[in-house]
């Protein structure tokens, strides 16, 4: 099956597949569509109990590669000028 996009949603899924770390631009795609399927992980999903809703969350986390490397998202890091 081939599914016929316009450039500029071909580019948008691109740069978001690219910078969320997934593998390929298609395992991007299936996860949105799977995603819309079966409601997604935001808190518009109706989604009320606290334990499913923090599962969801953490799902959202895992999809996200590590750096490999140590990061210094600290307050002192992020915002330098302030005290």
């Amino acid at each position: 099956m081939q599914i016929e996009l316009s450039t500029e949603i071909t580019d948008m899924a691109k740069t978001v597949a690219t910078s969320h770390g997934y593998p390929s631009l298609v395992a991007f795609i299936e996860e949105a569509v799977e995603e819309k399927v079966n409601g997604s992980a935001s808190l518009e999903s109706g989604v009320t109990d606290a334990d499913e809703w923090i599962r969801k969350l953490n799902a959202i986390g895992q999809r996200h590669r590590s750096t490999g490397y140590a990061v210094d998202d600290s307050r002192d890091s992020i915002y330098p000028d302030r005290v």
